[in-house]
């Protein structure tokens, strides 16, 4: 779960360090999840269980990230952020 942790720190860095500009849910459909994004720079990882995938929201949404309210189910094994979209009146 580290590693995964360590993966998204570093990609939440490349693309725009401020926590509060990124959404963090889990899912146990991606794909579904990818469709309905507003944003880019998405990512996402599957992990061993949804209590793994869980921890890691809550350790992105400690950091500052926005959270994406999603029941999951127990097979909410994948993690995924994106970077929202910047609003049209900045």
């Amino acid at each position: 779960m580290m590693e995964v942790y360590e993966r998204c720190e570093a990609h939440i860095s490349l693309w725009d360090a401020d926590h509060s500009h990124w959404f963090c849910g889990v899912t146990s459909e991606p794909e579904q999840a990818q469709r309905e994004m507003i944003g880019g720079a998405w990512l996402c990882y599957e992990l061993e269980s949804d209590r793994e995938a869980r921890q890691l929201e809550i350790s992105l949404r400690n950091e500052g990230c926005k959270l994406i309210p999603n029941v999951g189910g127990d097979d909410a094994r994948y993690i995924y952020l994106y970077l929202s979209a910047p609003s049209p009146f900045q």
